[in-house]
């Protein structure tokens, strides 16, 4: 890819933010990576049974949660100090991501009551969560293109 080539994926995915609104939302993207990442470790240590239930457990279980604490104020603090245009952007992907999820939950609560199973590498239950980290992105892209 020659340069040329990255400067214009660079403009597109954040010309329309400031220094600070950039690094803000790169923080939040990098706690977030580590968030998926301690949370896909967990979820695979348990379910292979590597860590023994109890204690143990409940701590490998316990790090995803305070890293998504760190990743929703670091999401507030970008939130707080964005400019008009990408706090209108966050708070439409926000809002689109929170109705999926209002959608999405109870279909599955009512699939799982019902008796489907869909166990592969994710489980039904992962489908509310996936659904409204799909939606948000969706929304930030929607977003971004319209105030372009």
């Amino acid at each position: 890819m020659n340069e040329t080539n990255t400067e214009s994926l660079r403009d597109q995915s954040w010309g329309d933010m400031t220094p600070r609104d950039r690094r803000n939302e790169r923080r939040c993207i990098l706690i977030l990576f580590v968030w998926l990442v301690a949370f896909a470790a967990a979820t695979f240590l348990i379910r292979m049974d590597y860590i023994p239930t109890g204690p143990a457990s409940w701590v490998v279980s316990g790090i995803p949660s305070l890293i998504a604490l760190a990743t929703a104020l670091a999401f507030f603090r970008f939130l707080r100090e964005a400019d008009e245009l990408q706090r209108a952007i966050q708070l439409q992907a926000l809002a689109l991501a929170l109705w999926t999820g209002f959608v999405i939950w109870p279909a599955v609560q009512l699939l799982e009551k019902s008796g489907a199973s869909f166990d592969f590498f994710i489980s039904l239950a992962d489908a509310p969560i996936l659904g409204m980290d799909a939606a948000y992105i969706v929304g930030i892209l929607l977003g971004r293109s319209r105030y372009q």
